[in-house]
């Protein structure tokens, strides 16, 4: 999750425009692979230092106030009360057998760099985007047709933006767009209008335990900002309230929430650090190091397992993070990691053409590979989403198509 330089314009109107027109195609590269490590100098992953470092200085650009405070590399700058709601637990959700998974449909975009993709809350609609053409394309998940396809205004090819269904029961087929002037809530029919739901700059979306966080760069070098949102709405109008916003000397590549809002995970750029934060007693629990290339993060629906995922996959034990599973067999980088509903496996999607299962525990420190999906040829392999049940897993990927596979 790479955090992009926004740019604040207030008072801009944006629209979306429907039309069928196709964007020409570029070939999709393939991302250069890291240099395999000298046979005798393979690294195990470092253990984890349970113990406060020392903070990071004050930003330049925002002054810390008598109300803001530092913990590890962020600076805190605001910080409801109410973000230790926390979210409704998730039901419990029985194993699947993964080992048993199947292509059970393939949808055919037709553009290259397709890495967007999100299953909105009631699993009806999906929605892709491929850098290569910039149009917002939601289809129907039971009958796989394409219901609406939409060129935003202030999203063009290969350029900074974002799409997400908004995460709430109420208007689930809305979609989110970030760009650098701001949040909209889209309407991907043309039936409503778009909404402004801030105008601060926009960068890399997430949905996390009920709440939307937007990651954006801060100044010229590596600096990032990260703020959380709660939906909701106000007089019936969607909104998003903002709970916690923190300025990061580092990039945050990603992030992860506890269930329970109370503890943060950050996984920083250049140092490849991560750090466990517990926001309510402002205090580092534990940092470590993360594996090079270090792309996205995801805590376990139980709350008890960290996946990391970059040149290889690692699993953190949270009580414990000096226990670690590592899992290697990757042709190319990591790009997305999310554990299965049941906290039994974790998927990792990677630049060479797979989504890989592999068990999310493993007592001699090896994960085991579960089961291995394929997308056509060595072709990048980007965002992925499961259904609840964890019995269906949708997938997209530079080979131009979203892959449907399951029992």
């Amino acid at each position: 999750m790479n955090g992009r330089l926004g740019l604040r314009w207030a008072g801009v109107l944006v629209g979306v425009a429907f039309g069928s027109a196709c964007a020409a195609q570029t070939p999709e590269p393939t991302l250069a692979k890291p240099a395999p490590p000298a046979p005798s100098t393979t690294r195990a992953a470092e253990p984890a230092e349970v113990e406060q470092p020392a903070a990071a200085p004050p930003s330049a650009s925002e002054p810390i106030t008598p109300t803001s405070f530092v913990v590890g590399r962020l600076e805190v700058y605001k910080l409801a009360p109410t973000l230790f709601a926390g979210a409704p637990p998730a039901p419990a959700v029985e194993p699947v057998p993964y080992e048993r998974f199947r292509l059970l449909g393939t949808l055919q975009v037709g553009h290259s760099h397709l890495s967007m993709l999100d299953l909105s809350v009631d699993e009806t609609r999906l929605l892709a985007v491929s850098e290569s053409e910039a149009r917002l394309r939601v289809y129907d998940t039971a009958s796989q047709r394409l219901l609406a396809q939409a060129s935003v205004e202030g999203y063009g090819k290969f350029g900074a933006g974002e799409f997400l269904f908004w995460p709430l029961p109420d208007q689930p087929h809305r979609v989110m767009f970030a760009a650098p002037f701001g949040i909209q809530l889209l309407d991907p029919t043309g039936s409503g209008g778009a909404l402004w739901l801030g105008l601060e700059s926009a960068g890399d979306l997430k949905v996390d335990h009920g709440l939307v966080g937007n990651t954006t760069a801060e100044g010229q070098g590596q600096a990032s900002v990260l703020t959380l949102y709660q939906p909701g709405y106000r007089e019936g109008v969607p909104e998003l309230a903002p709970l916690l916003r923190v300025v990061a000397s580092e990039r945050v590549e990603d992030w992860v929430l506890s269930p329970d809002h109370s503890q943060l995970g950050v996984v920083y750029f250049p140092s490849n650090e991560i750090e466990w934060i517990d926001l309510r007693a402002r205090q580092v629990l534990w940092r470590t190091s993360a594996p090079e290339f270090t792309n996205s993060l995801d805590l376990s629906p139980d709350g008890s397992l960290l996946a990391v995922g970059g040149k290889e996959l690692r699993v953190v034990q949270l009580a414990n993070p000096q226990e670690v599973g590592v899992y290697t067999g990757f042709d190319n980088n990591i790009h997305e990691v999310h554990f299965t509903p049941a906290s039994d496996a974790v998927a990792a999607s990677s630049y060479d053409g797979h989504l890989r299962f592999v068990s999310a525990t493993a007592p001699s420190g090896t994960l085991t590979l579960r089961k291995t999906l394929r997308h056509t040829g060595t072709a990048n392999v980007y965002a992925f989403r499961f259904t609840r049940d964890g019995r269906r897993v949708y997938s997209c990927s530079g080979d131009r198509s979203v892959r449907v596979f399951g029992l």
